[in-house]
């Protein structure tokens, strides 16, 4: 009998819209997540910058993106409103680990992915984007397949770094 009562509880449960507790994925006001650990967001999540010149220790405004990723969504390049979507977690395949293969960090040493990391791809109606989590880093994969390592953008010395400008050519391509 008790059987049957759970039985009826987690049906109507269901049927009233809300996902199985034995489900992989969960709810946020602009999110849905799929096979996403708590510990992936959590690095995922804040105000993130490229910066094309970190390696020279300089900001170059040109070339430099910026995301926000919180429970209300993706932020990409300074909009007031975040894109609602779904965040997947998935292990990291060849084709991903290939596309590190060959880049080094600003030292000169290879990139070597941590064993834990993921690939979590953000998908909304007009806009998709990948990151990849290994450790403490944080890449953003744009369509070009070329990942671009972020910084958090509390950690970015705006006021102490040389800027460099947008040359004429730069400013005619945008």
């Amino acid at each position: 009998m008790n059987k049957k009562i759970f039985l009826v509880a987690m049906l109507s449960i269901c049927v009233a819209g809300c996902d199985s507790p034995l489900s992989d994925e969960k709810e946020a006001p602009g999110l849905r997540f799929i096979n996403v650990r708590d510990n992936d967001f959590e690095k995922l999540s804040g105000h993130w910058v490229y910066n094309p010149a970190k390696c020279e220790g300089k900001i170059k405004i040109h070339g430099l993106l910026e995301y926000k990723f919180s429970e209300n969504g993706l932020s990409v390049g300074g909009a007031q409103m975040p894109l609602t979507g779904t965040l997947i977690s998935r292990k990291i395949s060849a084709e991903v680990q290939d596309l590190f293969s060959n880049m080094k960090t600003c030292s000169g040493n290879p990139v070597i992915l941590a064993s834990e990391a993921r690939h979590l791809q953000f998908e909304s109606k007009s806009y998709d984007l990948a990151f990849v989590v290994s450790g403490e880093d944080v890449w953003a994969i744009e369509d070009n397949g070329k990942p671009y390592l972020l910084e958090r953008f509390s950690d970015v010395d705006f006021k102490g770094s040389e800027i460099i400008e947008p040359t004429q050519k730069e400013l005619s391509n945008i």
